[in-house]
Protein backbone atom coordinates (compact mmCIF):
# COMPACT_ATOMS: atom_id res chain seq x y z
CA UNK A 1 0.00 0.00 0.00
CA UNK A 2 1.39 3.52 -0.30
CA UNK A 3 -0.34 6.18 1.79
CA UNK A 4 0.45 9.72 0.29
CA UNK A 5 -1.45 11.23 3.54
CA UNK A 6 -2.58 15.23 2.88
CA UNK A 7 -2.37 16.69 -0.10
CA UNK A 8 -2.51 20.42 -0.62
CA UNK A 9 -4.23 22.10 -3.18
CA UNK A 10 -1.60 24.95 -3.39
CA UNK A 11 1.01 25.02 -5.72
CA UNK A 12 3.70 26.02 -3.47
CA UNK A 13 3.49 23.19 -1.56
CA UNK A 14 5.38 20.45 -3.21
CA UNK A 15 3.07 16.89 -4.04
CA UNK A 16 4.28 13.89 -1.99
CA UNK A 17 5.60 11.23 -3.87
CA UNK A 18 6.08 7.43 -3.31
CA UNK A 19 8.13 5.05 -4.41
CA UNK A 20 8.40 1.09 -5.23
CA UNK A 21 11.61 -0.92 -5.77
CA UNK A 22 11.27 -3.87 -8.45
CA UNK A 23 13.81 -6.49 -8.04
CA UNK A 24 14.13 -9.10 -10.61
CA UNK A 25 15.33 -12.29 -9.48
CA UNK A 26 15.04 -14.33 -12.54
CA UNK A 27 18.25 -14.04 -15.13
CA UNK A 28 15.57 -13.04 -17.59
CA UNK A 29 14.93 -9.28 -18.73
CA UNK A 30 11.18 -8.16 -17.97
CA UNK A 31 9.02 -5.98 -19.94
CA UNK A 32 7.17 -3.98 -17.78
CA UNK A 33 3.92 -2.18 -17.98
CA UNK A 34 1.78 -0.51 -16.11
CA UNK A 35 -2.16 0.02 -15.33
CA UNK A 36 -2.13 3.76 -13.68
CA UNK A 37 -5.21 4.95 -12.50
CA UNK A 38 -6.51 8.46 -12.85
CA UNK A 39 -5.97 11.04 -10.80
CA UNK A 40 -2.09 10.11 -10.30
CA UNK A 41 1.18 10.50 -12.32
CA UNK A 42 4.71 8.64 -12.68
CA UNK A 43 7.96 10.57 -12.15
CA UNK A 44 9.46 7.14 -13.11
CA UNK A 45 8.67 4.73 -14.69
CA UNK A 46 11.41 2.16 -16.04
CA UNK A 47 9.99 0.01 -19.16
CA UNK A 48 12.68 -2.88 -18.29
CA UNK A 49 14.12 -4.52 -15.43
CA UNK A 50 16.70 -6.85 -16.52
CA UNK A 51 18.21 -9.74 -14.66
CA UNK A 52 19.37 -9.58 -11.06
CA UNK A 53 18.50 -6.09 -11.13
CA UNK A 54 16.55 -3.40 -9.24
CA UNK A 55 14.37 -0.27 -10.70
CA UNK A 56 12.58 2.06 -8.76
CA UNK A 57 8.65 3.28 -9.69
CA UNK A 58 8.41 6.98 -8.37
CA UNK A 59 4.51 8.11 -8.13
CA UNK A 60 2.67 11.55 -7.69
CA UNK A 61 -1.39 12.47 -6.99
CA UNK A 62 -2.56 15.04 -9.14
CA UNK A 63 -2.95 18.29 -7.36
CA UNK A 64 -7.00 18.52 -7.97
CA UNK A 65 -9.66 15.64 -7.70
CA UNK A 66 -11.63 14.71 -5.90
CA UNK A 67 -11.35 14.70 -1.38
CA UNK A 68 -10.69 11.40 -0.92
CA UNK A 69 -8.80 8.94 -3.26
CA UNK A 70 -8.34 5.36 -3.07
CA UNK A 71 -7.16 3.43 -6.59
CA UNK A 72 -5.28 0.72 -7.58
CA UNK A 73 -1.68 0.71 -9.48
CA UNK A 74 -1.16 -2.59 -11.76
CA UNK A 75 2.30 -3.80 -12.65
CA UNK A 76 3.11 -6.49 -15.12
CA UNK A 77 6.58 -7.80 -15.78
CA UNK A 78 6.48 -9.84 -18.71
CA UNK A 79 9.23 -12.15 -19.17
CA UNK A 80 8.36 -13.43 -23.11
CA UNK A 81 7.24 -17.27 -21.83
CA UNK A 82 5.55 -16.29 -18.68
CA UNK A 83 4.49 -12.98 -17.06
CA UNK A 84 3.48 -12.11 -13.26
CA UNK A 85 1.28 -9.73 -12.03
CA UNK A 86 0.90 -7.52 -8.65
CA UNK A 87 -1.51 -4.59 -7.47
CA UNK A 88 -0.62 -1.81 -5.20
CA UNK A 89 -3.41 0.12 -3.64
CA UNK A 90 -2.90 3.79 -3.39
CA UNK A 91 -5.02 6.58 -0.87
CA UNK A 92 -4.76 9.53 0.42
CA UNK A 93 -6.80 13.32 0.72
CA UNK A 94 -6.72 16.50 -1.07
CA UNK A 95 -7.53 19.67 1.20
CA UNK A 96 -8.01 23.05 0.44
CA UNK A 97 -6.13 25.21 3.24
CA UNK A 98 -7.96 29.06 2.68
CA UNK A 99 -8.84 32.06 5.18
CA UNK A 100 -9.76 34.97 5.11
CA UNK A 101 -9.01 38.36 7.82
CA UNK A 102 -11.88 41.18 8.28
CA UNK A 103 -12.11 43.99 10.69
CA UNK A 104 -15.44 43.73 12.96
CA UNK A 105 -16.80 47.37 12.30
CA UNK A 106 -16.24 46.41 8.30
CA UNK A 107 -17.53 42.87 7.26
CA UNK A 108 -15.89 42.01 4.71
CA UNK A 109 -13.03 44.48 4.32
CA UNK A 110 -9.72 45.32 6.18
CA UNK A 111 -8.85 48.52 6.02
CA UNK A 112 -6.12 50.22 7.73
CA UNK A 113 -7.09 50.50 11.30
CA UNK A 114 -7.10 53.83 12.91
CA UNK A 115 -6.31 53.64 16.66
CA UNK A 116 -8.01 56.67 19.30
CA UNK A 117 -5.82 59.45 20.50
CA UNK A 118 -4.21 57.67 23.58
CA UNK A 119 -2.14 58.80 26.19
CA UNK A 120 1.34 57.99 26.87
CA UNK A 121 1.20 54.91 28.70
CA UNK A 122 -2.69 53.79 28.69
CA UNK A 123 -3.97 51.52 26.62
CA UNK A 124 -5.98 52.35 23.36
CA UNK A 125 -9.44 50.40 23.33
CA UNK A 126 -9.14 47.48 21.08
CA UNK A 127 -9.39 46.61 17.18
CA UNK A 128 -10.74 43.60 16.47
CA UNK A 129 -9.52 41.14 13.56
CA UNK A 130 -12.02 38.28 12.57
CA UNK A 131 -10.33 35.18 11.58
CA UNK A 132 -12.21 33.02 8.93
CA UNK A 133 -11.04 29.56 8.07
CA UNK A 134 -13.02 29.00 4.72
CA UNK A 135 -11.22 25.83 3.71
CA UNK A 136 -11.06 22.09 4.33
CA UNK A 137 -7.42 21.90 6.23
CA UNK A 138 -6.88 22.95 9.72
CA UNK A 139 -4.66 25.99 9.86
CA UNK A 140 -2.01 27.14 12.38
CA UNK A 141 -2.20 30.82 12.67
CA UNK A 142 0.42 32.99 13.28
CA UNK A 143 0.17 36.70 14.06
CA UNK A 144 2.76 39.29 14.54
CA UNK A 145 2.99 42.96 15.15
CA UNK A 146 5.57 45.22 16.24
CA UNK A 147 5.29 48.17 19.60
CA UNK A 148 3.40 49.91 20.24
CA UNK A 149 0.60 47.45 18.82
CA UNK A 150 0.30 44.57 21.07
CA UNK A 151 -1.86 41.50 20.84
CA UNK A 152 -3.73 40.35 23.73
CA UNK A 153 -2.30 37.64 25.54
CA UNK A 154 -2.48 33.91 23.54
CA UNK A 155 -3.67 35.45 20.79
CA UNK A 156 -0.96 35.63 18.47
CA UNK A 157 -0.56 31.41 17.54
CA UNK A 158 -3.44 28.88 17.50
CA UNK A 159 -5.35 26.60 15.59
CA UNK A 160 -8.18 27.18 13.43
CA UNK A 161 -10.40 24.24 12.50
CA UNK A 162 -12.25 24.25 8.89
CA UNK A 163 -15.22 26.31 9.03
CA UNK A 164 -14.27 27.79 12.52
CA UNK A 165 -13.40 32.04 13.58
CA UNK A 166 -11.51 33.73 16.16
CA UNK A 167 -11.61 37.60 16.93
CA UNK A 168 -7.95 38.81 17.89
CA UNK A 169 -8.35 41.87 19.62
CA UNK A 170 -5.47 45.03 18.58
CA UNK A 171 -4.43 47.51 20.99
CA UNK A 172 -2.57 50.68 20.66
CA UNK A 173 0.10 50.95 23.37
CA UNK A 174 2.54 54.09 23.25
CA UNK A 175 5.32 54.74 25.27
CA UNK A 176 6.53 58.14 23.80
CA UNK A 177 5.25 60.69 22.37
CA UNK A 178 4.28 60.72 18.55
CA UNK A 179 2.38 58.99 15.83
CA UNK A 180 3.25 55.89 14.85
CA UNK A 181 2.57 53.37 12.01
CA UNK A 182 3.15 49.31 12.04
CA UNK A 183 2.17 46.54 9.90
CA UNK A 184 0.17 43.57 11.52
CA UNK A 185 0.55 39.84 9.70
CA UNK A 186 -1.88 37.15 9.48
CA UNK A 187 -0.44 33.78 8.27
CA UNK A 188 -1.42 30.34 8.52
CA UNK A 189 1.31 27.30 8.24
CA UNK A 190 0.11 26.07 5.11
CA UNK A 191 0.16 27.29 1.13
CA UNK A 192 1.84 30.55 2.32
CA UNK A 193 -1.58 31.64 3.16
CA UNK A 194 -0.85 35.53 4.10
CA UNK A 195 -3.32 38.61 5.14
CA UNK A 196 -1.54 41.49 6.66
CA UNK A 197 -3.28 45.29 7.69
CA UNK A 198 -1.78 48.38 8.81
CA UNK A 199 -2.18 50.28 12.05
CA UNK A 200 -1.73 53.31 12.87
CA UNK A 201 -2.00 55.29 16.34
CA UNK A 202 -1.16 58.80 17.72
CA UNK A 203 -1.15 60.33 21.42
CA UNK A 204 -2.49 63.11 22.90
CA UNK A 205 -0.42 66.05 22.56
CA UNK A 206 1.89 66.75 26.37
CA UNK A 207 1.68 69.90 28.41
CA UNK A 208 4.44 69.34 31.26
CA UNK A 209 4.46 73.29 33.13
CA UNK A 210 7.15 74.17 35.18
CA UNK A 211 7.18 77.44 37.24
CA UNK A 212 9.93 79.11 39.24
CA UNK A 213 9.07 82.52 41.28
CA UNK A 214 12.18 85.04 41.85
CA UNK A 215 12.55 85.84 44.87
CA UNK A 216 10.60 83.12 46.49
CA UNK A 217 9.20 85.68 49.15
CA UNK A 218 9.00 89.31 49.74
CA UNK A 219 8.94 91.48 53.19
CA UNK A 220 6.57 94.52 53.01
CA UNK A 221 7.90 97.46 55.00
CA UNK A 222 4.79 99.06 56.96
CA UNK A 223 5.11 102.53 54.44
CA UNK A 224 5.36 100.10 51.08
CA UNK A 225 2.23 99.55 48.79
CA UNK A 226 3.44 96.64 46.82
CA UNK A 227 6.40 94.96 45.64
CA UNK A 228 7.14 92.92 42.31
CA UNK A 229 7.82 89.25 41.75
CA UNK A 230 9.52 87.22 38.58
CA UNK A 231 7.06 84.20 37.70
CA UNK A 232 8.77 82.04 35.18
CA UNK A 233 6.54 79.21 33.68
CA UNK A 234 8.36 76.82 30.97
CA UNK A 235 6.27 74.04 28.59
CA UNK A 236 8.70 70.79 28.79
CA UNK A 237 5.72 68.98 27.12
CA UNK A 238 5.35 68.85 23.28
CA UNK A 239 1.96 70.50 23.07
CA UNK A 240 1.40 74.64 22.87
Amino acid sequence: ELDFGLVNSCDVDPLPQRSIVLENDFTQTARLRYTLPSGFTFVSTPDTLPGGTTATVVIEPTRNGAANFDAVLGIEADFGLCAETFSVRMYGQRQNPAFYAEASDTPGFLPPQLFDTTCVGDYSAPKLIRLVNNGNAELLMTITVNAPFEIDAFSNVFPLAPGAERIVPIRFHPIAVGTFEQQLTISANLCALEASVMLRGTTFSQQILTSTVTPNHVTLANCEPSSKMLLRVVNNGSGP
